[in-house]
């Protein structure tokens, strides 16, 4: 479809009500949702106004005889609303009870619903990737769900109160010799992902630093006869890829985050493996969580990222691609 362009303002209504009650009957739509745009809104710039059928442009250092274009927009800085919702309270031990462990032998996972884990009772087909999530799996923080709009759900927002996804941890018993732990499951679009985490004995916490949404199987690569146990952590995952802070903002417990400290810019690395980090990006509280206090998340996509999306290429907005 060809650029098109109206002299506006131009006004969107989703459904209106009648001017005088009963007088003319309300506007009906079915449909009535919020508008959306591909890569987003711009401003246009005033100076350069629109150039109706275009020009070419005679200055070679702008492109020569290419045609100028019919606009110049400012970037929108319209955020990205990803995540609000209230992540349950870190635990140790809410994905695998303490346990002794073998080398190749996959822990004991929970087996009930509870502490911010559901035990998944059906596969999950995630939309936006058709990628499936099977029955049995554990989801952290609840299922991710869309908002639908209108009588017909033809247009949805992810809904953001089911978009937590979060670092895993490993935590050792007094004596523990300690090892690497080989974490398999799924990121919150679906994407199957691994993670060596390296736990360096004793009664400690190791931290993971991939953000996962659905955790599959934890096998032990070492064989030990101390107790080990998997939980997660106060360490969250972007829906959306940032690789500097100014491009996000955080809010947890009413208030927006002014520092970066706790943040993790998204692993560029390609092809990703076991050993690399979140491919979009972490931010780690820095008080704990505790089932109330709700974290928000909001990007802002950087222009070379929006001028980067194809078809086939999602990597500048949603990081490269899991392993």
């Amino acid at each position: 479809m060809a650029l098109e362009a109206t002299a506006g303002p131009d006004l969107v209504w989703g459904q209106l009500p009648p001017t005088v009650a009963g007088n003319p009957p309300p506007d009906y739509n079915p449909d009535r949702a919020p508008s959306g745009g591909d890569l987003g809104w711009g401003v246009i710039d005033p100076r350069y106004g629109y150039k109706v059928g275009g020009w070419m442009n005679p200055n070679a250092a702008l492109g020569g005889t290419q045609p100028n274009p019919l606009a110049i927009l400012f970037a929108s800085a319209s955020e990205l609303q990803c995540v609000d919702q209230a992540p349950s309270a870190i635990a140790t031990a809410n994905i695998a009870a303490a346990q002794n462990v073998a080398s190749g032998t996959a822990m004991t996972l929970v087996s009930a619903s509870g502490a911010g884990i559901t035990v998944m009772s059906a596969a999950l087909t995630i939309p936006q990737t058709g990628l499936v999530v099977p029955s049995g799996t554990l989801a952290i923080d609840g299922l991710p769900g869309l908002v639908s709009f209108g009588q017909t759900g033809a247009v949805a927002l992810l809904d953001p109160t089911h978009q937590i996804a979060r670092a895993l941890s490993i935590t050792g018993s007094t004596s523990a010799t300690g090892g690497q732990f080989l974490v398999n499951g799924y990121d919150m679009y679906g994407q199957p992902q691994s993670e060596l985490i390296t736990h360096p004995g004793g009664a400690v916490t190791q931290n993971g630093r991939k953000g996962w949404k659905f955790i599959a199987l934890v096998t032990p690569q070492f064989t030990d006869a101390h107790n080990y146990s998997v939980g997660d952590t106060d360490i969250y995952e972007f829906p959306v890829r940032v690789l500097e802070f100014p491009m996000a903002t955080v809010g947890w417990a009413n208030a927006i985050i002014a520092n970066a400290t706790g943040f993790t810019a998204a692993d560029t690395t390609s092809p990703a493996t076991s050993t690399t980090g979140s491919v979009r990006g972490t931010y780690a509280l820095q008080s704990a969580s505790n089932g109330t206090n709700v974290l928000q998340m909001f990007v802002t996509p950087r222009v070379a990222d929006l001028a980067a999306v194809t078809p086939g290429n999602m990597t500048s907005l949603f990081g490269v691609t899991p392993a």
